[in-house]
């Protein structure tokens, strides 16, 4: 049988418990996105290039604290970078991979609302916060 390129997806169920050990690990809780409620207004004060360069989705903020979600969090060099870009204090959740993908598919369309903070920006995220497989209604 011949190799291939192709990455097969990961039971959810064995990323669930890979990002919940992942957590514990780093001494951070673990939050699935797609239970959470996510403070929409958040992305009008922070850039959507920040969230893709950095891989990590803000959940809420609370007196100068940031709440934000990142599928990996041994890399203690990108937070701290990314606390002094935001000028926030951080607390940081771990949340599974698949939103890291998501939002690696997502359309030139939907950066640009997301950015532009209209009614489509908000779906968007939404659709992030849904998980792997569900999409924006158009």
């Amino acid at each position: 049988m011949a190799a291939t390129n192709q990455i097969l997806p990961q039971d959810p169920v064995q990323e669930i418990s890979k990002a919940r050990a992942l957590a514990g690990r780093y001494y951070h809780d673990f939050v699935d996105l797609k239970e959470t409620r996510i403070d929409h207004e958040l992305f009008h004060s922070i850039p959507v290039d920040l969230m893709f360069r950095y891989n990590f989705v803000p959940i809420q903020a609370d007196n100068g604290t940031l709440e934000i979600a990142i599928a990996d969090p041994r890399n203690l060099n990108l937070i701290d970078e990314l606390a002094v870009l935001l000028g926030k204090k951080l607390r940081v959740r771990v949340a599974t991979a698949a939103w890291a993908n998501e939002l690696s598919l997502m359309t030139p369309q939907i950066i640009a609302r997301l950015n532009a903070g209209r009614q489509g920006r908000i779906r968007g995220i939404r659709w992030i916060a849904a998980g792997p497989g569900t999409r924006p209604s158009p």
